[in-house]
């Protein structure tokens, strides 16, 4: 096992106690190693396209790569693999060849259940969504298109490594469900499907909307029907359904007690998916649970848990980044 104790380097001096979310001992958390990359930022880090390369550079290959965003401001990395020293050799390498700034450290973990969270009505709630950012944790967020403050919340989740789903409303509101994400948000990974839509929607004509989705494309929501899913899969889409929503009753502990309930299904299937609204007793259970037993999971974006498990985008996007990165240099020979 690796010690930790890079993490109390001076480098990180200034950072809140919170940003260094690796800081605790390793016995406790099983955290097998943590490599500090560059000090805490004080300005919010985004993925620019030179730090998108040097986390490409890790994409996958070493186990599950999961931006984790750091409540100092800086982006941090979780590699979940079974073989730690490969993947610190590799961290190692990037961190001299590439010396990414902004990157304030990277954990290694092996793995665990996995929980994905999605928050809704984010639009409505502004100050939420700065609070759920400040969580530290993978959140991911389902924006509703016809919001006009949906596409400039959709590329500032994406530049901060964040997962963005696209609620599709029911005709009488007024959005097509066969409109294509990229069309309305191009940052989304797919289309969440609301709660009653298949009141109003027959399954067959749901189905039949799923013609227009790329492959890759994620469909998400509470009740996903078989022949829906079936579909999907042979258009290649990827689904996942909601197996717990957190704040069908009111409350901070009521929302702890259903995050005691994803972690059980988690733990018993491997992966879980949790619906909940962007409120502040929500921020709040989230934080008080993860406090108590964040060490027992790993909370990622939806596109991990969907069947199949699909790439976030950041990682979709590396063939592009490296491209354009390299075209200058080509263009001077």
């Amino acid at each position: 096992m690796v010690s930790i104790k890079a993490l109390d380097s001076p480098a990180l001096a200034g950072c809140s106690e919170s940003a260094v979310f690796a800081r605790r001992p390793v016995a406790r958390v099983a955290t097998l190693a943590a490599v500090v990359l560059a000090g805490c930022a004080g300005a919010e880090v985004t993925l620019t396209e030179a730090r998108q390369s040097a986390v490409c550079a890790l994409g996958d290959r070493l186990g599950r790569l999961d931006i984790i965003p750091s409540a100092g401001g800086g982006l941090s990395l979780r590699i979940v693999t079974l073989d730690p020293p490969r993947a610190l050799a590799a961290i190692n390498e990037t961190k001299r060849r590439q010396r990414p700034t902004g990157l304030t450290h990277v954990r290694i973990d092996p793995p665990r259940p996995m929980l994905a969270i999605v928050l809704h009505d984010v639009e409505k709630r502004p100050d939420q969504l700065r609070a759920a950012r400040a969580l530290g944790h993978a959140l991911t967020y389902a924006l509703r298109p016809d919001d006009p403050r949906a596409k400039d919340y959709a590329e500032w989740l994406a530049r901060l490594g964040n997962s963005v789903l696209s609620v599709q409303l029911d005709p009488s509101e007024g959005t097509p469900l066969s409109a294509r994400p990229s069309n309305s948000i191009p940052e989304s990974l797919g289309i969440m499907l609301p709660r009653g839509l298949t009141s109003v929607v027959p399954e067959r004509d749901t189905v039949a909307r799923l013609a227009g989705l790329p492959a890759g494309t994620l469909v998400a929501g509470v009740e996903l029907g078989e022949e829906l899913v079936k579909t999907a899969r042979a258009k290649g889409l990827s689904t996942t359904s909601w197996t717990v929503v957190l704040d069908l009753e009111p409350g901070q502990h009521a929302i702890e007690r259903q995050l005691l309930v994803a972690l059980g299904l988690a733990e018993q299937h491997g992966a879980a998916v949790a619906f909940a609204h962007a409120r502040p007793e929500t921020m709040s259970a989230i934080h008080a649970f993860m406090d108590r037993r964040g060490d027992a999971l790993h909370i990622v974006g939806v596109e991990r848990v969907g069947l199949p498990a699909t790439k976030p985008l950041w990682l979709r996007q590396c063939g592009d980044v490296e491209r354009r990165l390299a075209a200058p240099s080509e263009g001077g020979r």
